[in-house]
């Protein structure tokens, strides 16, 4: 018997079974994440309705550790000042303005682990899915301007 094979012996069943769940769920994550476009420039991701991590939780598939899948957002690359989202918004499905608007930098959803991939859509060209962390997205991706100014800008 050689030394790694008594190694593998001596650890218990369960810690031996959850290595081996651990392995596989690592490669399930990893298969999911190939092939998805991130953007090749920095931008905005816009994304209406409440900012939370329990909405993004709500508005998207999510697991037991609060990962969210296919959260939809628009992004673009045409600027990175978050004061020019209202041209880029989204608009509910009967082509109305939300009553609040989550806003941050692509960097910023990117160094939160978030990962855009494009999912164009008739008449929304600008239509992505977000993918990552609920809580750290929650952290970046933050209600701007507070309703009060929405007034403002129209």
């Amino acid at each position: 018997m050689n030394r790694i094979t008594k190694v593998m012996t001596n650890i218990p069943t369960w810690v031996s079974s959850y290595l081996r769940s651990m392995i596989i769920v690592m490669l399930v994550v990893t298969i999911s994440v190939i092939g998805f476009s991130q953007p090749s420039y920095a931008g905005l991701v816009i994304r209406g309705g409440t900012c939370s991590a329990q909405a993004f939780i709500n508005g998207a598939d999510s697991d037991m550790s609060g990962y969210i899948t296919d959260l939809s957002v628009n992004y673009t690359d045409e600027t990175t000042k978050k004061e020019d989202f209202w041209q880029f918004r989204p608009l509910t499905a009967s082509g109305q303005d939300f009553n609040q608007y989550c806003v941050a930098t692509s960097d910023q959803i990117e160094m939160k682990g978030g990962v855009l991939r494009a999912d164009r859509l008739p008449g929304n060209d600008l239509h992505y899915l977000l993918n990552g962390k609920a809580k750290e997205i929650a952290k970046v991706l933050t209600r701007y301007p507070m309703f009060s100014e929405l007034h403002i800008m129209e």
